[in-house]
């Protein structure tokens, strides 16, 4: 509702109300996900990274549709002024009136057709005990600090997430150029057909045999590479060439994209303890909004942004060694455990 309003407080309320949306839909959805899994209907964790497959090859065919049907919107008419107001109707305004609707329908379904859960039961009684803002921060902290595993998903989180945020910022401006003027719509398409393709794999491999830490690191290893290659193009004269391998490079990256989600997903699930779970996700993302916030502040070239990310990504593929024994779905080790307090081992022990 606010991007109606030409008016800048307006509109930085409404930057914050959407973090607190974006914050919500990376934690809550994905750990009532993996509670009614596990906990409610016993499934294993093969069936687990299948869901989760499903679940990210559907967000991007739903961002194909959804840039389709927004672009559709704004040709319906222009931005028009309500009389000597602020506020607007039409043109760019248009596609989030639609994203309204869409929302309310997915408020509807989550109310009639979704069963609420508190995690185990376990974890409920543990978590019952400290249900303050601050407690529950301080003990997502403790987790983290105490736990070798968790650590090292935040380190894989904020690398690749936060390679994936600036590569957001930046792929515009890299395929910008003067011997032609790039069909953006139909780029950010085909960035979303590799997503699938991406997610589709995880699930193919995983059906094989293969790990969600194999595959993640994979992701990893593939994404690094692709930036290598676009970093190098990019230093040389752009012509048509350097160009698509540049494109070509950033269709490579959002493969790993839909490779990296559903692994990560299923990492997660198996790892995180299931009393602070939305806590410990939340968390995950302040380190990956500083990395994000440092590389657009610091106004760098785009040469150094292709090499950032491949830092990036090259580190997240070095850590997740560390993850031997989540690889064979062990979850949290004795030492994580005895860390991370007694309240929560009970929550964790199954």
């Amino acid at each position: 509702m606010t991007k109606h309003f030409n008016s800048y407080p307006i509109l930085m309320v409404g930057r914050i109300t959407g973090g607190i949306a974006t914050s919500l839909l990376f934690s809550g959805f994905e750990s009532w996900l993996v509670s009614e899994a596990c906990d409610k209907r016993s499934l294993d964790k093969d069936a687990l990274g299948h869901i989760f497959a499903l679940m990210w090859f559907g967000n991007s065919l739903v961002a194909i549709l959804a840039g389709i049907l927004g672009d559709v919107t704004v040709g319906f008419g222009g931005l028009t002024k309500i009389g000597e107001t602020a506020f607007h109707v039409g043109g760019f305004c248009s596609p989030f009136d639609l994203a309204i609707l869409m929302l309310v329908v997915g408020l509807l379904l989550i109310s009639f057709l979704w069963e609420e859960n508190f995690g185990s039961s376990q974890a409920s009684e543990a978590s019952s005990e400290q249900n303050g803002l601050a407690a529950q921060v301080k003990e997502g902290v403790q987790a983290i600090a105490g736990s070798r595993k968790l650590m090292i998903i935040m380190m894989m989180v904020a690398c690749f997430e936060g390679s994936m945020f600036t590569f957001v910022f930046n792929w515009t401006p890299a395929l910008s150029n003067s011997l032609s003027t790039p069909a953006f719509g139909m780029v950010f398409a085909s960035f979303m057909m590799a997503y699938m393709c991406g997610s589709s794999t995880f699930d193919l491999l995983r059906g094989r045999g293969a790990s969600a830490t194999q595959l993640a690191q994979a992701a990893f290893g593939l994404g690094a590479a692709a930036f290598l290659a676009a970093g190098c193009a990019f230093k040389l004269s752009l012509n048509v060439t350097n160009l698509v391998t540049i494109y070509m490079g950033f269709i490579v990256f959002e493969f790993c994209c839909g490779l990296y989600f559903p692994a990560v997903s299923t990492i997660k699930g198996q790892v995180v303890p299931e009393g602070i779970r939305s806590t410990v996700y939340n968390l995950y993302r302040v380190p990956m909004n500083a990395i994000v916030l440092v590389v657009l502040l610091g106004n760098i070239s785009m040469t150094t942004v292709f090499t950032t990310c491949f830092v990036l990504l090259a580190s997240a593929g070095l850590s997740i060694f560390g993850l031997k024994d989540a690889r064979a779905g062990k979850g949290l080790g004795k030492g994580d455990v005895e860390s991370y307090g007694t309240a929560t081992a009970t929550a964790t022990a199954h």
